[in-house]
């Protein structure tokens, strides 16, 4: 006869450790516009549906989800990215990820997109 297993649920803090390790992380803090087009790449657990919002209000490195603007999933590294058009310079992003075993995460910490002066794409170049 085989043993028995007993599976314990989690606590409370053992769940929100586990949301708090799926809270997508931006590759860096400030993602760079060119040609009126911005890519922001991140990284969250698998699979994770993540949602990327417009942030009005910010205190500290965090803000009020203010509008989505897209929507993508995770790949199985955990790796996902956005390409975003007409994004003015100064706005700032976070996003959410929801796991369907977990739930939702926490909102990341905000980036700013940038605009460098000038900056056109190489191909473009006479």
């Amino acid at each position: 006869m085989a043993p028995t297993r007993l599976a314990i649920p989690p606590t409370a803090a053992a769940r929100r450790a586990m949301v708090r390790s799926m809270t997508p992380r931006f590759l860096a803090a400030e993602f760079l516009r060119l040609n009126q087009q911005v890519i922001v790449d991140g990284q969250a657990d698998p699979d994770c549906q993540i949602q990327l919002y417009r942030v009005e209000e910010t205190r500290g490195n965090y803000g009020t989800l203010s509008q989505p603007l897209a929507t993508t999933t995770s790949n199985a590294q955990g790796q996902f990215s956005f390409t975003l058009t007409q994004v003015p310079a100064g706005m700032r992003l976070s996003a959410i990820a929801t796991d369907p075993k977990y739930g939702t995460s926490e909102p990341s910490p905000t980036v700013v997109v940038r605009s460098l002066p000038h900056a056109t794409d190489p191909s473009q170049r006479p």
